[in-house]
């Protein structure tokens, strides 16, 4: 077998930069939202956050409680995510 090789997570790196692209556009973090889901079987279809933050909390935990990554993966594509959105909105966004 060969040896498992960790990457650093390209799904956790774009959302992480999705909330600080959201609060960069909106002026803040805490702007509340829905998601709904038409897959069966979804116990809760609705998913509502009271900030775009929270929504990502809540998509890295379940990547661990489903056994896909450890902690430590999600805490660097996260960090990875946040510091590409800190260098696009400084460099490509328009001043508000």
């Amino acid at each position: 077998m060969l040896p498992s090789v960790k990457f650093w997570l390209t799904l956790k790196t774009y959302l992480k930069g999705a909330p600080f692209y959201n609060a960069y556009f909106f002026g803040t973090d805490e702007i509340g939202f829905s998601v709904d889901s038409n897959v069966a079987g979804v116990v809760n279809p609705v998913r509502t956050y009271s900030q775009f933050s929270d929504a990502l909390t809540e998509v890295l935990d379940a990547r661990i409680y489903g056994g896909m990554h450890y902690r430590n993966s999600t805490r660097i594509g996260a960090n990875m995510g946040k510091q590409v959105s800190r260098f696009t909105t400084g460099h490509y966004f328009r001043p508000r």
